[in-house]
């Protein structure tokens, strides 16, 4: 990535990509790919997966890996 090569953190980058993202939806040029249900990663059953925007504007990813609710 470009901003990673010049030194940009990962906030300012996230929040750029946010940004365009947002535009495109509002535009209708954004189609969002359906995410699978279900996966299995080296072993394990992961599943709803999912980004959260928490108070004062963090994210939070969320997944399910064998049955067990995690977030980061």
């Amino acid at each position: 990535m470009i901003a990673t090569k010049y030194g940009v953190s990962d906030e300012w980058t996230g929040r750029v990509e946010t940004t365009i993202i947002d535009h495109l939806k509002l535009w209708g040029e954004w189609e969002e790919a359906p995410v699978p249900s279900e996966q299995i990663i080296n072993g394990h059953t992961v599943s709803n997966i999912r980004i959260e925007q928490a108070y004062k504007g963090n994210f939070h990813l969320f997944v399910t890996i064998d049955g067990k609710e995690r977030d980061q």
